[in-house]
Formats: structure tokens, sequence, C-alpha cells
């Protein structure tokens, strides 16, 4: 991904550089950076954010808003995604048919071995191709046992011990903490947990800890049983909720904000998707769900046929 927003960053430079051929160089990258960031904003808020939690539409700036990381955002809530990832993912061609053998977790830390060998496509069109696992206490083998552990080494290595170890280090309020602040139904004892995770979680959460307000927020909230239609637990959805409603009512550069583009220029901004930065900035992509964070499909769009920013308006 980061591959693919540089390559997007250097094709919006070509662009302006030629409507704009006396700009210099520090200008073209301060304008290209800008709308990149804005092309991620819309993509942010507009396809991903919505299928966590439901922040409602933008209003507009407010400096009542800090803008900046809550710690337990950062710290646990946001590290759900840990959960989401499978323990090995393909390698595919353009028609996301598999090209070569399945990537171990294990073998890819710290290696770019296929990247070198076959460049950073077969390795998107594996993910888009691959589905992700769901938000629960089950976690990848090589992330709670061989994180960072080279192939052939067998020491322990657990991203799940460190997720929790790193929330005590930063001095986190506990998991009952956090329902109190999140306005929630308070959890006296374990039977009123019962209400929120499974009878297994519980079982293993009153070995470990005298009363269940001391868990571990990380701990706790990765094993809360989904919203509906939403991907995370009430405690980590409300995080979600307060977290990204900080980072866009509190930006004042926030692409929709009045003043930062032009109406016509943030009209074109809204025409872009992650569909369409993957089709420009993969090399012989042809189709692709318009819902690139979707598990593709046989009910791909050819790339020529989803809409894009307009750059002549910049």
């Amino acid at each position: 991904m980061h591959t693919v927003w540089i390559r997007e960053h250097n094709r919006v430079v070509k662009k302006l550089r030629k409507n704009h051929k006396t700009w210099s160089g520090e200008k073209l990258y301060q304008e290209a950076r800008k709308i990149v960031i804005a092309e991620y904003q819309h993509i942010i808020f507009n396809d991903w954010v919505p299928r966590i939690v439901d922040i409602g539409p933008y209003t507009g700036y407010s400096s009542r808003y800090d803008a900046t990381l809550i710690n337990a955002f950062s710290t646990a809530a946001f590290r759900f995604g840990h959960s989401l990832v499978p323990n090995e993912w393909q390698q595919c061609n353009s028609n996301y048919d598999k090209i070569a053998k399945d990537i171990s977790l294990q073998s890819s830390f710290f290696n770019i071995g296929s990247i070198n060998q076959r460049g950073i496509e077969p390795t998107v069109y594996g993910l888009m191709a691959n589905q992700s696992n769901q938000m629960d206490t089950n976690f990848a083998f090589d992330l709670v046992r061989r994180l960072f552990v080279p192939p052939g080494h067998h020491e322990h290595h657990d991203l799940t011990a460190l997720n929790i170890q790193r929330g005590r280090d930063h001095g986190l309020p506990t998991y009952g903490a956090w329902r109190k602040y999140c306005r929630l139904p308070p959890v006296s004892s374990y039977k009123d947990l019962e209400q929120y995770m499974s009878i297994e979680s519980v079982k293993s959460f009153q070995k470990l800890y005298s009363h269940p307000n001391y868990i571990d927020l990380f701990a706790a909230g990765i094993a809360e049983h989904n919203v509906p239609r939403f991907q995370t637990g009430p405690t980590f959805r409300c995080l979600f909720w307060h977290q990204f409603k900080r980072l866009r009512e509190g930006d004042r550069y926030y692409y929709l904000n009045p003043g930062v583009f032009t109406h016509t220029q943030r009209r074109e901004l809204t025409k872009t998707s992650m569909a369409k930065i993957l089709c420009n900035n993969l090399n012989g992509i042809v189709s692709i769900n318009k819902d690139a964070f979707a598990q593709v499909n046989s009910k791909r769009t050819v790339c020529n046929d989803i809409q894009d920013v307009n750059l002549d308006y910049f």
C-alpha cells in the first residue's frame, strides 16, 4: 500500500507538471501532496470507516474537536486489525488466478523477495482475492507464535501479548473504565460479561483477573461480540467513533472544509475510490471490484468504466 500511494503521488505530479509548466518542484510536490491526502481522506471516511462505525455526515470544522490520537485508540482499539490477518496470502495475476505458492506471514517478515522477484502486483492482487479473518480472539498462528521469527527458528513471539503489555506500558485504563467512559452498561460480575463475549472467553478471563472491570482493554475489546453490521464490539466501536469524529471534524484542512479546495475540486475529489487508485497504479490491471475493500469476485468492473478525478481542475 505504501508503494501504491507513492505511485499515486508521482502520477499526480506528472499530470500537474503537464498542466502547470512554470511550477517549481516544491510547488508540484506540495500540491500533489494536498490532492493525494484528500483522496486518502475521502476513501477512509467514505469507504472504510463506515464498516467499523457510523460517525454521520460531515458538518464542517469545529475547534471543539481535538484532532490528535487517543492513546487507547492507537494502543488498543485500532489493533483490532491484527485479528483480521490471515496466516498466508495468495500470489495472483490480473485475472486473480493463483500464479505461485501462497506466502506465509512468517516467511515474509523482513523479506521482500517476492516483491523483488515479481513486483507488488501479484501480492496486491492476492490480497484482493484473499478473504480476511473475522475480528475475534482467533489470531493467525504466525502472529501469536512466530512473530518476526525467521523460518527454521522455533522461539515464540506473540503479537497479542505485546499489545497487552504495550497497553500497560502506556498506562491505559482498564476495560471497565472504558465501558464507563463510553456510557455502556457496567459489568459487575463475570455473569454480566457473558452478554458481550463467548463463554470460553469469560472463563479464560475469570482465571486471570479478579474482576471483569480489571481486564486489559485490548484483551476484552477484541473478545467482545461484534455489533451487528460492524466489525468491532461496542467498546472498540465507541473509541473508533470518538477518534474518527476528532480526526475529521477537528481537521481545518479536511478536504471538504470550505476554503481548502474549490467547490469544483471538491466535487472531483469525491469521485475517487480505492478501486480507481489501484487501477491507476497497478501494472497490467484490467478489472476490479468497485468496492475494493470487498473480496474480489466475478462481478468485476473494467478499470476504464470507473470514474476518476479530473486533475485538469487543479
